[in-house]
């Protein structure tokens, strides 16, 4: 026990690095991860010498324990590939944690003063504490790792926080009536605080991301609407020049040569692919997705009635149906096979029901995070832009329908099932699938 008490210094130093490290893993590493943080930890373990050692005063301990904190967000800073924020913001979090552990162990030796409660102690309550905050928030540690950007105010506030726990754990000590009653009263405050700033580390992050991707998502919406006038305008106009160059065309057919004029006519027709679904927004989209297809050595396939979507809107049809192909016809164009450079698409009519589903070959195995959207890792996103499939899930969930995704062997595919709303007459709808000419 003695020869344990000479290390007794390395004690908090290796709470905080322990702590720092687990709310920052699901970041990348740098290269030479361990070499880049060792200089720093081994500091920290130096200040976690002279800290518990000499036993100084309250406020050179501050400031030895600010020291070693310093240190291990330098050290997280160079071992993990992010940005100074990010790594403030998770060593403010992981000296939570530690500060959350400490008090614990003050608590329990207020209640029961005769159990022995060493550094080691608290360091194991430490890394037990930590363990379960790994099992319990590992989806959300993940969650917050892939967004853009920290909000400046919120990790400054949980910095903030943190460094007045710490503060007034250290000064009340000097105070010549440190009570019992006192020491819990600043235990159960710092727990507190603790807890508010991990709080806002994560769900007031998670609040502005969502904001962020609100904004996002409606900067990407009025995109679109110009895109989509663009496009009708442009169909429109391709459509009466296509018809004008056949009817020219077959003027020449007796002055031509036979080869000549197939020739004009495949190349006439290639960018003559006009969709005739019943539904403007749909036809608009099929065909400027046909041509972007075409280009990539992509066939695309449709099957199904686009009177079937009269109760959407225009925009949502254009929406939801650009990002499913332009999805899939991305993730397919990577397929070196060209017999597998096929993206299918179907829309099916089940009473009130609406079945929309699209399939294509992908080259990369895919990830799925929750069952409906691909993981946004930069190997999963091949084609699978994690917008584009979020975009289509708040439009299905308009309608009151959904999204689902899934992979079988080479193929993935999306369907989205969207439900009619009822009140009003149902449009006639004829039973012939459309098909392009």
């Amino acid at each position: 026990m003695e020869s344990l008490s000479h290390f007794s210094f390395m004690a908090y130093p290796l709470q905080i690095l322990a702590a720092t490290a687990m709310f920052l893993l699901p970041y990348p590493r740098r290269t030479h991860f361990i070499l880049r943080l060792l200089p720093f930890a081994a500091g920290s373990l130096v200040l976690g010498y002279f800290m518990f050692s000499d036993y100084p005063g309250q406020l050179t301990a501050f400031a030895l324990l600010l020291g070693i904190i310093c240190l291990a967000l330098m050290g997280m800073a160079m071992a993990f590939d992010i940005s100074f924020l990010e790594a403030l913001s998770g060593t403010a979090s992981g000296v939570s944690l530690q500060h959350i552990s400490y008090h614990l162990g003050r608590i329990l030796l207020f209640f029961h003063p005769d159990i022995p409660f060493t550094v080691w102690h608290e360091l194991l309550l430490t890394l037990i504490l930590t363990s379960l905050t790994w099992l319990l928030l590992k989806d959300r540690l993940r969650q917050v790792s892939r967004y853009p950007r920290q909000d400046v105010r919120v990790v400054i506030a949980s910095v903030v926080s943190v460094l007045i726990c710490i503060g007034l754990s250290r000064f009340t000590r000097l105070s010549r009536d440190y009570s019992s009653i006192l020491r819990l009263s600043v235990s159960l405050y710092s727990i507190t605080c603790c807890v508010m700033a991990l709080f806002m580390r994560f769900y007031l992050s998670c609040l502005a991301q969502m904001e962020m991707e609100k904004a996002l998502s409606e900067r990407i919406r009025e995109e679109q609407a110009k895109q989509y006038n663009i496009s009708k305008e442009a169909a429109a106009r391709l459509h009466i020049i296509h018809h004008d160059l056949r009817h020219k065309l077959s003027a020449l057919e007796q002055r031509l040569p036979e080869g000549e004029l197939t020739s004009m006519r495949k190349a006439l027709e290639t960018y003559g692919s006009v969709y005739e679904t019943g539904e403007k927004a749909l036809d608009v989209v099929l065909g400027e997705k046909g041509l972007a297809a075409q280009s990539k050595g992509v066939t695309m396939t449709f099957l199904g009635n686009g009177k079937d979507l009269s109760f959407m809107d225009e925009m949502d049809i254009y929406s939801l149906f650009g990002n499913l192909l332009e999805n899939a016809i991305s993730a397919a164009e990577q397929i070196e096979a060209r017999e597998k450079r096929l993206v299918s698409l179907t829309l099916e009519r089940k009473g009130i029901l609406r079945n929309i589903h699209v399939a294509n070959y992908c080259r990369n195995p895919v990830s799925l995070s929750d069952g409906s959207l691909p993981a946004t890792t930069k190997k999963a996103e091949e084609g699978f832009h994690g917008y584009g499939l979020r975009s289509v899930l708040e439009t299905a969930r308009k309608y009151e329908g959904n999204l689902r995704v899934w992979v079988e062997g080479e193929v993935f595919h999306a369907a989205v099932f969207l439900i009619e709303p009822q009140g009003e007459p149902e449009p006639a709808s004829s039973d012939s699938p459309c098909h392009n000419r």
